[in-house]
């Protein structure tokens, strides 16, 4: 049902992990992290029923998805890659709205998934449940998810066009 990447840090907010992991146990959701640290894999081993410590792309882009919903509860990122990569496998983001999430989320259905930080995690969690409880719900956000993540990648490349050209003209001239 919800996949997430815990990292250390006071602003990664494991504390609020932990009791999104305890509330989604106690509902009878799935719940998978991923981690690249240890001390946080051995933390959290016994409170999710998958656990990928040090993943490799292949098995980073298989539980994406399998998961319905990617929970990001971190207090700012400088830009929030992990929920950007879950959208590619139309993994449906679900987020504090902790500053670089906002250039993928905002604009669209998604942008009803940005939470602020101040928002309890009971009430972001009572959310998350109601997105993957509406299987319709669950799949147009999906479908909006992919669909603004395939965006991002053409924007990407338009950008690195316009780029090489301008160079280029910059090299011949």
């Amino acid at each position: 049902d919800f996949v997430m990447v815990l990292r250390k840090g006071a602003h990664k907010r494991l504390d609020l992990y932990r009791r999104f992991i305890s509330l989604a146990r106690q509902r009878g959701s799935t719940v998978a992290a991923i981690t690249p640290e240890d001390e946080i894999g051995a933390l959290v081993a016994g409170e999710v029923d998958e656990l990928l410590v040090r993943p490799d792309a292949d098995e980073m882009k298989a539980i994406y998805m399998r998961a319905k919903c990617f929970i990001h509860l971190s207090e700012h990122e400088g830009f929030g890659l992990p929920p950007l990569e879950s959208m590619g496998s139309g993994c449906v983001p679900i987020c504090r709205d902790s500053g670089g999430v906002r250039a993928f989320m905002l604009g669209g259905e998604l942008q009803d998934n940005l939470f602020s930080l101040d928002m309890p995690v009971e009430a972001f969690f009572d959310h998350a449940a109601s997105v993957i409880d509406d299987e319709q719900a669950w799949i147009r956000l999906s479908a909006c998810a992919r669909q603004r993540f395939e965006e991002g990648l053409r924007e990407v490349a338009q950008a690195r066009a316009q780029l090489a050209a301008h160079f280029a003209l910059e090299v011949s001239q």
